[in-house]
């Protein structure tokens, strides 16, 4: 909150989404305003119908913003657990969110990288989501999407990372033997 109580935060015409307003403008303020809204934003009604996102196996995110807007501040909204811990308690995750971030205006595609809720290499379920939206994100605004799958791709030919692993004589916390 700015002095005098007042809110930091613009509310978009579009949706009703929040944003940062032009007066945070230290370094300081614009953190503890990220952090707020990352939780509003992830604090929303996450449903997906199905007791308690047992039934989804695979999670990702992406951040859209408009096309003179500044990715830090952009991911600074998304790459907290203050937002990504109401998803993934939402869907029963226990794996970090596959992300992606990109600028573009209306219509720009939104791609939004899957992987395993609960194993982060399970190649099985590397998957990826394309859509647009056609009219955001406009100026000033940032479009947040979420992804969800039920599993992971059938019949898949991509190989099992931990056999790959195995046979290079690897660990997975040190694959490139580094």
């Amino acid at each position: 909150m700015a002095a005098g109580g007042r809110s930091r935060f613009s509310r978009s015409e579009r949706g009703g989404a929040l944003f940062p307003g032009p007066d945070a403008d230290d370094a300081g303020n614009r953190r503890n305003d990220d952090l707020a809204v990352a939780d509003l934003a992830g604090g929303g009604r996450l449903d997906d119908g199905s007791d308690d996102g047992v039934h989804v196996g695979v999670v990702g995110h992406e951040l859209e913003l408009e096309a003179g807007g500044e990715v830090e501040r952009a991911s600074a909204l998304i790459h907290t657990l203050r937002f990504g811990n109401h998803y993934r308690a939402a869907v029963g995750a226990k794996s970090h969110l596959a992300f992606c971030n990109t600028r573009g205006g209306p219509g720009a595609p939104i791609t939004i990288p899957l992987m395993d809720k609960a194993d982060e290499g399970r190649r099985s379920h590397y998957l990826t989501i394309q859509l647009s939206i056609p009219d955001a994100p406009g100026p000033d605004e940032i479009a947040v999407a979420l992804g969800a799958s039920l599993g992971g791709r059938p019949h898949h030919r991509i190989g099992d990372r931990y056999q790959d692993l195995a046979e290079m004589g690897r660990d997975s916390s040190n694959p490139a033997a580094v």
